[in-house]
């Protein structure tokens, strides 16, 4: 048999088996092109939200740095409500660690322990849940439980 032959075979055995199966592919085709559109949702909305986040954190204006003056615990109130209002997003993160270095240099460390208990149990898996721990140790330090600390 001639090759041109066998491949115009093979090209009218496909037509005729797509035209045999084609609501089965319409329908598989059309769930691919549904759930990929679902997935793009999905992933748009994540990104939108972090961008939000982002946005928030960084609206927050940080008081000057005054000498040998404290922060006091009304400075932490934004980051915390950022937090409150982003949860799950690596901003909201971020705005709970720096809500409790506040609250630690505001010698608020039983607050300050309570934002970097809520960080630890919110984001485990956090590459800076270790600043959160040392953060908690701190506090139970100044604070006068050593033990605990340790």
């Amino acid at each position: 048999m001639d090759k041109a032959v066998s491949e115009s075979a093979d090209f009218y055995n496909l037509v005729a088996w797509l035209h045999k199966n084609r609501q089965r592919l319409i329908i598989i085709v059309s769930v691919i092109v549904v759930i990929g559109a679902a997935y793009g949702i999905y992933v748009w909305h994540s990104n939108y939200t972090e961008a939000q986040a982002n946005e928030a954190l960084s609206s927050v204006k940080t008081p000057p740095e005054r000498e040998g003056v404290l922060p006091s615990a009304t400075d932490a109130q934004p980051y915390i409500k950022v937090a409150a209002d982003h949860p799950g997003t690596a901003a909201g993160a971020r705005a709970l660690l720096i809500a409790g270095g506040i609250l630690f240099d505001a010698n608020q460390f039983d607050q300050a322990k309570a934002q970097f208990d809520k960080f630890i149990s919110e984001y485990p898996d956090s590459p800076l849940a270790i600043q959160a721990s040392t953060g908690i140790a701190a506090s139970l330090e100044a604070q006068g439980k050593a033990a605990e600390a340790a």
